[in-house]
């Protein structure tokens, strides 16, 4: 059984607040509060374009990664996700905004604009969801995916 204790700040000063979850224990309660915290996002797949990538074409790849910093910064793109793998599709976002938002976004986006890159866009709900099995596995997940979604406040104990 894996035990998952989360501690966070809430809105009050001072106020320690605390949540702890078994694994194996989850119960259709717990769904049902999970699920009704549920928020939607927009989720962007970002698939080659008809032009390949010319050596001379790099620093449009370059700023189109800048631009995803910008976008984070301003908490319009929770999560992006770079495909390393040889594949026809080269990333993953997950955006704050709704889907036409995103494609007014996505049409100035300098890859997109030059064809190196389309796209499709989703609208997805998301919730917080612990898949991992192995304690170091969930530690990776929590440290990597959940932490930085949550804040500052937020400390986890596995």
């Amino acid at each position: 059984m894996v035990r998952i204790e989360i501690s966070y700040s809430g809105k009050r000063q001072g106020r320690q607040n605390k949540k702890v979850i078994n694994m194996d224990t989850i119960t259709d309660e717990y769904m049902k509060e999970m699920l009704a915290k549920s928020k939607f996002y927009s989720l962007l797949i970002l698939k080659a374009g008809p032009k390949e990538i010319a050596p001379d074409q790099i620093k449009i790849v370059w700023e189109h990664g800048r631009r995803n910093f910008e976008l984070q910064a301003k908490g319009l793109l929770s999560i992006v996700c770079p495909v390393r793998e040889e594949s026809n599709i080269k990333g993953i976002g997950i955006f704050n905004v709704d889907k036409e938002e995103l494609k007014k976004i996505m049409d100035e986006d300098t890859g997109v604009k030059e064809g190196i890159f389309t796209y499709e866009i989703f609208y997805a709900k998301v919730f917080r969801v612990i898949c991992c099995h192995r304690k170091h596995h969930l530690s990776t997940f929590l440290a990597f995916f959940i932490s930085p979604i949550l804040s500052d406040n937020v400390r986890v104990k596995l």
